[in-house]
């Protein structure tokens, strides 16, 4: 992976754009384990990553340091702030967090990495779909932004009908049934 490291074109994005409404407060900023739920995913993406953005809607994450880019399409959802950041991305290839997962690990973002593919590469399980924690191609953009602009801001509706490899991470899941939970609300934590 060190080799890869190196060469490969990649950039973070961390998705921090939610209204946090069944948190009550900006979830990102939320203390888990004593440690505010976005520096979950920033500590895991710089470990990838030659350069990380935050997209969000909310003036406090520009002291975090990191660019912050704000969604052209409002009130669109995830898919506002993924077709925002990728188009500000000057990377090939960039992997995707949101902010309120923390039980993401290195081997996730690892096994993501070898498989890109197409437009990206999104984790699957049991049926299911997980494209905010994802590797997207810089072009996915256009894809986000086609559909935006048709009023489709469902991810899962949006990923189905892209070039976007399906990865099963069933076998990781048996193990760690937490990996891809996402807090949401107080009882969550």
């Amino acid at each position: 992976m060190n080799r890869e490291k190196l060469t490969l074109d990649l950039g973070g994005i961390v998705l921090s754009g939610g209204k946090s409404t069944r948190m009550g407060t900006d979830k990102g900023f939320v203390l888990y384990q004593g440690k505010p739920l976005v520096q979950y995913s920033l500590a895991l993406l710089k470990y990838f990553c030659q350069d990380i953005i935050i997209s969000a809607n909310h003036d406090a994450y520009r002291e975090l340091g990191y660019p912050v880019v704000e969604d052209e399409y409002i009130y669109c959802g995830p898919a506002g702030g993924l077709h925002a950041a990728l188009r500000a991305s000057t990377h090939e290839w960039n992997l995707v967090l949101s902010c309120d997962v923390p039980f993401v690990t290195r081997e996730v973002l690892s096994r993501l990495i070898g498989a890109r593919a197409s437009k990206g590469t999104v984790p699957y399980h049991d049926g299911g779909l997980e494209p905010l924690v994802a590797i997207y191609h810089h072009s996915m953009h256009l894809v986000f932004e086609e559909n935006l602009l048709l009023n489709q801001y469902r991810l899962q509706e949006i990923i189905k009908s892209a070039d976007i490899h399906l990865l099963s991470f069933q076998d990781m899941l048996d193990k760690n049934p937490r990996l891809f939970d996402n807090l949401n609300a107080p009882s969550d934590l």
